[in-house]
């Protein structure tokens, strides 16, 4: 590794990524196999929202996967777009999606994992999501008048440690 300021960074992100997963009944986290990986792939086991075309919106309880790499100039200047990815299924219905797009909000150069992993889960368990100005009109519209039935998955992310 050329920056070793990446270098400690992305061995931190390993360490953080293999902690949540294991402390998380939800998620499940792979990389790319490397002492410093870049590429990893979330899968997360909750309920959210799917839309096939033509169909309502279906509450569904299911694998959904989502890429994040990070880039050489992630530490400095981060493009959304480019760190996290929508894998599948592509029929997340939620105003911040727009398969293969997800819409985290700001991010800034340098954000752990784990606040990456918290943010998709917020997202996609319809925890957090945006009313208006999202990636999918029709979605924000739809929510806007469903917001009874949020969260769709009230469970915790990380597992709450017992005192045992």
């Amino acid at each position: 590794m050329k920056d070793p300021v990446l270098g400690s960074f992305l061995r931190a992100q390993l360490d953080r990524a293999v902690s949540l997963a294991a402390a998380s009944d939800i998620l499940r986290v792979s990389h790319d196999g490397s002492a410093t990986p870049r590429r990893y792939v979330a899968q997360f086991s909750c309920t959210s929202l799917i839309k096939i075309a033509g169909q309502e919106p279906r509450k569904t309880e299911a694998q959904f996967d989502f890429g994040i790499c990070f880039p050489d100039d992630y530490l400095r200047e981060p493009e959304p777009k480019q760190v996290v990815t929508v894998l599948r299924p592509w029929t997340v219905y939620h105003p911040n999606v727009a398969g293969p797009f997800i819409c985290l909000g700001r991010l800034t150069g340098g954000t752990p994992i784990d606040d990456i992993l918290f943010q998709i889960y917020e997202i996609i368990s319809y925890q957090k999501w945006s009313a208006h100005d999202g990636l999918n009109e029709e979605a924000c519209e739809w929510a806007r008048g469903h917001q009874d039935l949020f969260p769709l998955d009230r469970r915790p992310l990380k597992r709450k440690e017992s005192n045992a």
